[in-house]
């Protein structure tokens, strides 16, 4: 088996994140909502994201939550600076 390369401790590593993590970020009546938002206050590291999640959470919010939610979501994460979307 191949060695698992280490990370130098001036390296951090990005962070992914998925719709789940998106939706409780945008879902004020989340019961973790409040919890989760001060823990992505509180990233220093990159976070990224992919095309694929961008679609599914736009549309996860457009049938829970409503539309202008999921417009208001996609605008912002277009033009976020904190996160990257990936191909």
């Amino acid at each position: 088996m191949g060695r698992v390369p280490r990370l130098s401790r001036n390296v951090a590593p990005d962070v992914f994140v998925d719709s789940g993590a998106f939706y409780v970020l945008m879902d004020a009546g989340d019961r973790e909502h409040d919890r989760f938002a001060g823990c992505v206050r509180d990233v220093t590291v990159p976070l990224v994201t992919s095309e694929n999640v961008f679609a599914e959470t736009v549309s996860l919010l457009t049938k829970r939550i409503g539309k202008r939610v999921a417009i208001r979501f996609g605008e912002d994460l277009r033009r976020s600076q904190t996160v990257t979307i990936l191909d």
